[in-house]
């Protein structure tokens, strides 16, 4: 069904409440989204070593935590490559939107994230895009300067209590 969708760059509704269309988001967001998964492997890299740790007292052999600080600089070694040629590699990043009554969508595939109107604590709106916070997550919306004002109105009459936040100086 994803392939059959047409993403243009302007706003189209596809006559069943469904909006779709795709625009380029800022560099220094998308490498904001890289440093998180970074993190989350620098955190996975804490844990290894801290098993290794755990299994030398227990078992009291240096041998485990050697293992496993092997285990971890060939982690972390994978990890800063990857990560690092992820990051070179963002030149003109761009999103693709799906916008129902319900949820706000990003990206296809495994690479699809939503975000449900309902769950959104803050919701900071600026000249170039609207982004939706909650406990968990936060989702930011590029539109174009035409369907800017449709996309916010859109996203803000769903969001409920939510606190909005204006930042005219960003654009």
């Amino acid at each position: 069904m994803v392939s059959r969708r047409k993403y243009t760059e302007r706003v189209t509704d596809t006559g069943e409440g469904i909006f779709l269309w795709r625009h380029s988001i800022d560099r220094e967001y998308e490498l904001e989204k890289v440093k998180s998964g970074f993190r989350a492997c620098l955190l996975v890299d804490f844990f290894i070593l801290a098993a290794g740790a755990l299994y030398t007292v227990l078992r009291n052999s240096p041998a485990f935590f050697i293992i496993a600080g092997i285990c971890a600089a060939i982690f972390l070694l994978l990890s800063i490559v990857i990560f690092g040629i992820t990051a070179l590699l963002i030149d003109n990043p761009g999103e693709i939107y799906t916008m129902t009554d319900t949820f706000m969508q990003t990206g296809t595939g495994n690479s699809t994230v939503t975000f449900d109107y309902k769950k959104a604590k803050k919701v900071i709106v600026t000249t170039r895009y609207v982004e939706m916070k909650s406990a968990a997550k936060s989702m930011r919306v590029y539109a174009s300067h035409e369907d800017i004002s449709f996309v916010r109105n859109y996203i803000l009459r769903r969001t409920g209590d939510a606190e909005v936040i204006y930042e005219v100086g960003n654009c």
